[in-house]
């Protein structure tokens, strides 16, 4: 008896899982090899990032580019940028992503009072 209700919740839970597909993503009829037409799920790509890791990961850039604007005083910042912008393809791409742009500026603006 046992056994026949563990198979019964199984074969429920399996059913159900389709029927969230259904009403989520929509279905779609497909002939089998028999004949049978059958129901599936509709398969949808779903993208591995989010737009809110991305926002974060921005949001992230921007900080750490105030922090250290705030904590090296924003001429030295400059040299040290500039230093990067003079040497091989990858210094001069990460002197571009660290360029001192306005948010940047702001952020250690506000961050430099509590610094000092």
């Amino acid at each position: 008896m046992d056994q026949s209700k563990v198979g019964f919740q199984k074969r429920l839970r399996v059913i159900n899982r389709r029927h969230k597909g259904f009403v989520q993503d929509g279905y779609q009829a497909r002939l089998r090899g028999d004949g049978l037409i059958e129901l599936v799920p509709r398969r949808t790509t779903r993208s591995w990032i989010s737009a809110r890791a991305v926002v974060f990961v921005i949001a992230a850039i921007f900080s750490v580019k105030g922090c250290l604007i705030a904590f090296l005083g924003s001429e030295s910042y400059d040299l040290r940028v500039q230093d990067l912008s003079e040497g091989v393809f990858v210094e001069r791409m990460g002197a571009t992503i660290m360029s001192g742009e306005p948010v940047s500026r702001w952020i250690a603006e506000k961050i430099t009072p509590y610094i000092r």
